[in-house]
């Protein structure tokens, strides 16, 4: 007899073991489902007014951070004008850098077109002169300008001046006039 009540037993326990198993390895197995399966459920957790209560909370959720992502979009298009400002100064700058450079470096050309009339005019007086007294005023010049007026010089005279200096600046001036040549 116990045999015939213990079987039953077995059988719906090793049925419910698997079913219980089932549930737990599929995620359902919650207090909701067990309750299901015993066959006593509860009402419902919330009545309809904390439902309602609950969706008016979300709702103002949702207010309050499409109201903060408004804030943040105005924020990032104020930094975009801003950047945009700062863009247009750049771009203004550096078209005043280039006509500053253009404007210094004409200055740079007609300076160095003046300095080589100079020069000119200076070789054209000197070859003039005597080559001793020539001799003389360009010792009194720094080495690298005399190098550049006796440039300026016909080869037949500039030797003539050259001898008429002291042999150690006319060491100097042929090495300066060497080195601008290079």
């Amino acid at each position: 007899m116990i045999k015939l009540i213990l079987l039953p037993v077995v059988v719906l326990g090793s049925f419910a073991g698997t079913v219980a198993l089932a549930m737990l390895l599929t995620g359902s197995l919650n207090q909701e489902s067990i309750e299901r399966l015993m066959g006593t459920e509860t009402e419902l957790a919330a009545p309809p007014e904390t439902a309602s209560q609950n969706l008016s909370g979300l709702a103002e959720q949702l207010k309050a951070k499409s109201d903060e992502l408004a804030k943040l979009e105005q924020t990032l298009k104020e930094r975009e004008a801003q950047l945009n400002k700062r863009e247009q100064e750049l771009a203004t700058l550096r078209t005043e850098v280039e006509a500053i450079q253009k404007q210094i470096s004409g200055s740079l050309e007609d300076e160095n077109a003046d300095r080589s009339v100079r020069l000119k005019t200076v070789a054209l007086s000197v070859s003039a002169m005597k080559p001793d007294k020539a001799a003389e005023i360009l010792g009194n010049y720094p080495p690298e300008d005399a190098a550049e007026i006796l440039q300026e010089i016909p080869d037949k005279n500039r030797g003539k001046i050259l001898e008429g200096m002291t042999p150690e600046f006319a060491t100097k001036v042929l090495q300066s006039m060497r080195e601008s040549m290079m």
